[in-house]
């Protein structure tokens, strides 16, 4: 009959370290699923800024005013080099080089 005491002892025993252990388990199941939630909404939140971003940056009034600017900046970029070649030229011919 001791024995058999002992026995359902140990089974009790077993049996609370399992409930603790699942306790233990359940309680990082739900640390790991808020912190998975919290990465999945910054994920989230930047795929929709980047979006933002994209959309308004390439189209916005700024950015086609500098591309703008661009354009004009090489138009007068390709006027002054044939002003100076122009220039050169004109120097080769009177011989000054």
């Amino acid at each position: 009959m001791g024995e058999m005491i002992e026995y359902i002892k140990h089974i009790f025993g077993i049996e609370k370290i399992k409930k603790e252990a699942d306790s233990l388990m359940i309680n990082k199941i739900i640390k790991y699923e808020k912190e998975i939630k919290k990465l999945k909404d910054k994920v989230h939140n930047a795929e929709a800024e980047t979006a933002l971003i994209k959309a308004t940056g390439i189209n916005s009034p700024e950015m086609i005013a500098v591309k703008k600017e661009v354009c004009e900046l090489r138009q007068d970029n390709r006027r002054l080099s044939k002003q100076v070649e122009d220039g050169v030229d004109r120097m080769r011919k009177a011989g000054v080089i």
